[in-house]
């Protein structure tokens, strides 16, 4: 029986590394969507009177490529649906 190697190949490697970026870049433009216009594109991102963190868009980014959007961070204004409509 062959042992599989515990090491991507650079196939696969390439593959998670363009997810990884794009999901990268889709956080990146939901944060400048979100810095341009903070009280009209997201709701639900403010937690505790504290602004969002990258991680916040980053989960968003994720979330919404992967599955469903979550139902407690909502995009608002069009340039927000814009947005993450390109991210998918």
């Amino acid at each position: 029986m062959a042992m599989l190697s515990p090491r991507l190949s650079p196939n696969a490697a390439g593959r998670v590394a363009l997810v990884g970026a794009a999901a990268v870049i889709a956080g990146a433009i939901d944060l400048a969507v979100w810095w341009y216009h903070p009280a009209e594109s997201f709701t639900g991102l403010v937690h505790q009177g504290q602004d969002p963190g990258f991680a916040d868009f980053f989960y968003y980014a994720m979330m919404t490529a992967f599955t469903s959007p979550p139902d407690d961070i909502i995009a608002a204004s069009r340039g927000a649906r814009s947005a993450t409509l390109i991210g998918c």
